[in-house]
């Protein structure tokens, strides 16, 4: 049994952030770069390098690289 394919609101917020979200896939900056994001806190931009962890009771641990 298949479910039919789901239809997507048409709320205006759900539309917006479908759109935001297309925008920002788009907008990836690539690899082997100084920085993954740019953050507007205040009127000042904030360079985020993003790095995986993995969380362990109540501390993250970062992943070594073989």
């Amino acid at each position: 049994m298949e479910l039919p394919p789901a239809t997507p609101s048409r709320h205006p917020v759900d539309v917006g952030t479908r759109t935001e979200t297309i925008i920002a896939a788009e907008l990836v900056f690539g690899f082997n770069h100084r920085y993954d994001l740019v953050l507007d806190i205040e009127g000042r931009f904030l360079r985020v390098q993003c790095k995986t962890g993995r969380l362990r009771g109540v501390a993250v641990h970062g992943v070594s690289r073989a």
